[in-house]
């Protein structure tokens, strides 16, 4: 084939030819320039994420081969954000990337994110942005509906046992606890006769758990506008003494911050018997522990619950329309029924989608593997996670007084009716 060069100077010499021929002839189809477009994407837990990225980026550009699309692994969500950034400042803002759902407000202030709602220019566009689960579209939408980000890498938290350990210990293995007083009756008993260090982790690095420990005492911890935190209910207290006191108290928990990149291999090691984690480790989990994994949904107080975490995609306003166009229609196909499908399989993520469940090898692994449908069923128990305005800076505090708890160096009803304050402070611009 011709290149780009070789053909204009072809068509000049032929062009000259005819002229002396008195013929005519028409010029050449060049090739299309392509629209090339930047996806940041993280890689937060355990699971061969980078290659099926890479397979599905492949599988888009052979079917829109006018898109190129450089698919960039910039470290784990903190990294992204950054790099995101970065490339924003440096005036080649990305055209999609992969980010934490909580951030949504936050990007909307800054003005970097484009709504998918000015995207989707068909019926069938406006269509697909129905088709996600609601409890992930609750970090997803602002209040008043309009769809920021769309849901890919989301998860819940779920519980994962050691069943060796339960029927050591007397327990029934195919069962897990499910109310708070009975995760601390088991987790002593499994300490006790099952020889587990400890009965139970919960990663306390941020403050995700305790959101949905606040959930199932009744309280979701922000408003949906963004503006107001909620942190001196009665409830959210109570909550975060609990989750304390598992360590402080009970001592059915290990003492001092525990975190979650660290605990699956404490786990796998059989220093915890029970473990709460993201469905986004579910893959690696069952892959590697050298045991027979339980799985199933957190327990519950007041209900049950568990705060919808993960990324969304987000398409950036910095970027030229093309560029979002193209990000846009990336998106779509990452989210089809079989594609998110994929990525289900291969990490644990719940599939964003009620039609990604009816797909092929997914829809067999529900029925057979346990633990596959945990978290997608537990999505009726969900609401969204803790996200304001200037989420940076009231994250940062919440994740802070959690720590401040778990190790003992105040009360919660102390911590959370100072974080409150503080909270209150960030946010008043916002509430004018």
């Amino acid at each position: 084939m011709m290149s780009g060069l070789k053909a204009q100077y072809w068509y000049g010499g032929a062009v000259a030819l005819a002229a002396v021929l008195g013929m005519s002839i028409a010029a050449p189809a060049m090739a299309a320039d392509k629209t090339k477009i930047t996806l940041l994407y993280p890689i937060a837990v355990g699971g061969p994420l980078e290659g099926v990225i890479n397979g599905l980026v492949d599988e888009f550009e052979a079917a829109n081969p006018t898109i190129e699309v450089d698919a960039v692994y910039a470290g784990g969500y903190r990294d992204v954000e950054v790099s995101a950034r970065a490339a924003i400042a440096g005036g080649d803002a990305p055209a999609v990337a992969l980010m934490e759902a909580t951030q949504m407000y936050e990007l909307i202030d800054l003005g970097f994110i484009k709504p998918f709602d000015d995207l989707a220019k068909t019926p069938e566009d406006r269509a697909w942005l129905g088709d996600f689960y609601p409890a992930f579209m609750s970090n997803s939408k602002d209040e008043a509906g309009k769809t920021w980000g769309i849901p890919f890498q989301r998860s819940t938290a779920v519980q994962y046992w050691n069943k060796d350990l339960f029927k050591k210990a007397g327990l029934d293995p195919d069962k897990a606890p499910a109310t708070w007083d009975e995760l601390i009756q088991v987790s002593k008993k499994l300490q006790a006769d099952g020889g587990a260090d400890w009965g139970v982790g919960i990663p306390s690095s941020s403050s995700w758990m305790y959101q949905s420990i606040a959930l199932q005492n009744g309280v979701v911890l922000s408003a949906p506008d963004g503006k107001s935190a909620d942190f001196t209910n009665p409830a959210a207290i109570e909550a975060l003494q609990w989750y304390a006191d598992l360590s402080l108290v009970h001592k059915v928990q290990a003492p001092g911050v525990i975190a979650s990149g660290t605990l699956p291999q404490a786990f796998f090691e059989g220093k915890f018997a029970i473990m709460w984690q993201s469905t986004g480790s579910l893959t690696h989990v069952l892959e590697n522990a050298p045991f027979e994994v339980g799985v199933g949904m957190l327990p519950g107080n007041k209900r049950r619950g568990a705060t919808a975490g993960g990324a969304n995609f987000y398409v950036f306003s910095a970027a030229s329309e093309e560029k979002q166009q193209a990000g846009f229609e990336f998106v779509k196909f990452l989210t089809r029924p079989e594609n998110a499908a994929r990525w289900t399989v291969a990490t644990g993520y719940v599939a964003p989608t009620p039609k990604a469940w009816e797909v092929g090898q997914l829809k067999e692994l529900a029925a057979k593997v346990e633990g596959y449908a945990v978290a997608r069923d537990q999505l009726e128990f969900s609401d969204r996670m803790f996200a304001t305005f200037s989420q940076g800076r009231t994250y940062g505090l919440l994740n802070s007084a959690v720590q401040e708890a778990i190790t003992g160096q105040n009360s919660a009803k102390d911590i959370l009716t100072r974080l409150q304050g503080e909270a209150d402070a960030i946010l008043a611009p916002y509430n004018k």
